[in-house]
Order: structure tokens, then sequence, then C-alpha cells
């Protein structure tokens, strides 16, 4: 659970391996790439982002996404943009008060793990070949 900071409750540490990735199944190249998604949101550079801030991005993401599967709005060869994790991680921010404040560290964790959840759910759908 979350407590006064932010902080989850966890095991999950983002330590560097041998082999490039970390504790979080995350390469060194995706670690840079969340780094920088994360310091789209943090605007005043403080080292955290405020979990309310964040939420009302993403429910604004969901809101234009679900605009987009009941419309055809793709006329002429527009990219309709999907994002397959977008509930998964509302979700997840819903143990967190909007008042919260996630580092770097947090933001890794809670992307760690809606991935893995929806990994799982994605086998669970009868995609259970096990080819990468």
């Amino acid at each position: 659970t979350a407590g006064k900071t932010g902080r989850m409750t966890n095991d999950r540490h983002v330590n560097k391996s041998d082999n490039g990735t970390n504790s979080a199944g995350f390469s060194q190249v995706e670690l840079q790439e969340l780094k920088e998604s994360f310091n789209l949101f943090d605007i005043d550079d403080s080292g955290s982002i405020q979990v309310g801030d964040f939420r009302s991005i993403l429910e604004a993401l969901e809101h234009e996404q679900q605009q987009e599967d009941g419309v055809d709005t793709t006329g002429g060869g527009a990219v309709t943009m999907y994002f397959p994790h977008l509930n998964t991680l509302l979700n997840k921010l819903s143990e967190y008060s909007d008042e919260d404040q996630l580092s770097l560290e947090d933001y890794i964790d809670i992307m760690a793990s809606t991935t893995i959840s929806n990994a799982m759910a994605e086998s669970d759908d009868g995609d259970e070949e096990g080819n990468n």
C-alpha cells in the first residue's frame, strides 16, 4: 500500500544486474526512456511528480482513447493512438492519494508492475505460446 510519501512498500528496488537489466526487468535503454518520460511530468524539476497531476493526464488520455474506440475518426489515414497499459496504470495509481509524490524509483516500480500485470493478462487471454 502507499505511504504518506507515496512510496509503495514492496521488495523491488531498481538495481542494475550483470546482464544490463535491473531487478524491475528493464534494460538500461528502457530505464533511460522511463527517466525521460518521468522528466516530462516533473515540470518543476523537483525530482518527484504529484500523483494528482499524473492521474489527470492519464485520465485525459483514457477519455481520448475511449472517444477513438467508439468512433472511427481516422479518416484519411490519420494515426490512432492506443495505450494498452493505461487502465492498469490508472488502477495502480488508485492506491495513491492525489497529494502523494512519486520519485523516479516509484515511477519505475509502477511501470514495472503495470507491464507485468498486462503481460499476465495477455497470457490468460490464450497467448501462452511462450515465444518471444
